[in-house]
């Protein structure tokens, strides 16, 4: 009995110990997921490739070290708001002090600290330091940087030794004034980890050549019309109308300038229109019905238009942001399932190892979510089995056929085992050049068969 209780013992101990060994792994894969996601989401691909593999990499490149970093340049943009509201220059009082200025100091050399260390600690980062001629936002903010420890460190310590160079004489140094501006450009930084920021930029920097031709066609059009009304109405020695007073026609188009502001202001604009259509129709129908078309033209159609186009580009740039992101979720889904696949961790996927995913329910809630029908589970794997591996079945007492090209590995790295199941992926459109590589299949396998028919020849 006690050799029992002993072994039993023994055995719930390895159990709880397989059990806690199981959920630490899980927890440590959804850690390593996360990073990876986010990773993926935030950087380029040349980012990620300029990155190192030390653990100050790991640090530079952590969600919590960037959503730190965020949260300051966030800080010190509140803080500009509180120096030029509330600790101005101009707010010196009879002592030569701002209202803040002890507040200041420490501020900015708080900001300063971090920043630099920052900006040392992304520098180490990198594979090689060239790269760092690579990155445009790391010299943007090598830049700031250098500009804030010379305004916030250098020049205090060049004032202690030399009395000339008072505090006064620093603040009225408009260059240093405008320097403190260039810091708002950090905020710019928040666009990288807000993708739908991110995508309005975007769209706004893709549609600039359309809104430009739209501006464009409206400027002629503008300037067309403003021709006919000048030319009609423009009466010379026209005075213009006071402030007090509403202009008449002759005031509105007096010459090309006037008449091309008051055609975009009460036209284009709509501000006003009655009180021009009033002003038009006093002085000639037919000029009223010119406005009108105008009005038309411009207003109704060229604006509505500009804005169509910018829709269509904030949806066509919707649906590739979509699209990427779909990839990126299909990457990382499949990089976690060829962990679980390979066993060895030799780095590859032999077809044994494949076939033992059939069984495991981590790896079939993987291709679950990558859209594989859960009722045609086992089918759609066989397939998988057979494309991927180039093995096909020799059928029962018969020969089998010969498969066309040089067989595959017998194994495969991540690289071609994502780029197989993405293309195999459910959600993928057959084209034209699938479909007539399949028919070239078939008639390559027909001719093949033709000899062999019992009925031929």
């Amino acid at each position: 009995m006690t050799g029992e209780t002993s072994a039993q013992h023994v055995k719930t101990g390895q159990t709880a110990h397989t059990a806690q060994t199981g959920r630490s792994g899980n927890e440590t894969r959804s850690s390593r997921n996360y990073t990876r996601q986010f990773s993926v989401s935030v950087y380029t691909q040349k980012d990620l490739e300029m990155k190192g593999t030390t653990k100050v990499a790991d640090i530079a490149y952590s969600a919590w070290f960037l959503n730190i970093t965020i949260l300051i340049i966030v800080c010190n943009a509140i803080w500009m708001l509180i120096d030029v509201e509330w600790n101005h220059v101009n707010l010196r009082g009879a002592d030569g002090r701002t209202p803040l200025e002890t507040l200041g100091i420490v501020m900015e050399n708080l900001f300063c600290s971090y920043f630099t260390a920052e900006i040392l600690l992304r520098l180490i980062a990198f594979k090689s330091w060239i790269f760092m001629f690579k990155d445009a936002w790391f010299i943007f903010d090598f830049l700031l940087v250098i500009l804030m420890v010379v305004e916030t460190w250098i020049l205090p310590v060049i004032n202690l030794f030399d009395d000339s160079l008072n505090s006064n004489a620093l603040n009225q140094i408009s260059m240093i004034r405008l320097f403190r501006l260039l810091r708002l450009g950090r905020i710019f930084r928040m666009l990288r980890f807000h993708p739908e920021l991110r995508l309005l930029v975007k769209s706004i920097a893709r549609a600039m050549d359309a809104v430009f031709y739209i501006l464009f066609l409206l400027v002629l059009v503008t300037y067309f019309f403003a021709i006919v009304f000048t030319t009609q109405l423009a009466v010379p020695g026209t005075e213009r109308a006071s402030p007090f007073d509403d202009p008449n026609a002759q005031q509105l188009f007096s010459d090309i300038g006037s008449s091309m502001m008051s055609l975009f202001t009460y036209g284009t604009l709509a501000d006003e229109m009655a009180f021009c259509c009033n002003a038009i129709s006093q002085e000639s129908i037919a000029l009223f019905w010119l406005f009108t078309l105008f009005v038309v033209f411009s207003c109704i159609t060229l604006l509505n238009m500009l804005i169509g186009v910018l829709c269509q580009v904030v949806e066509d740039n919707s649906q590739e942001h979509s699209k990427q992101k779909m990839l990126v979720d299909l990457k990382t889904s499949l990089e976690e399932a060829f962990e679980a696949l390979d066993t060895s961790h030799d780095g590859k996927i032999s077809e044994e190892e494949f076939k033992k995913m059939r069984t495991d329910p981590n790896v079939l809630d993987i291709f679950f979510r990558l859209g594989m029908d859960q009722d045609a589970m086992v089918q759609r794997l066989n397939h998988m089995q057979e494309t991927i591996f180039h093995n096909p079945k020799q059928e029962e007492g018969g020969e089998g056929l010969e498969s066309e090209g040089p067989p595959r590995s017998s194994s495969l790295s991540f690289k071609q085992f994502c780029d197989e199941v993405i293309e195999m992926q459910m959600g993928s459109a057959c084209g034209v050049l699938d479909v007539q590589l399949l028919a070239a299949k078939v008639r390559s396998e027909d001719s093949k068969l033709e000899p062999t028919h019992p009925f031929g020849a």
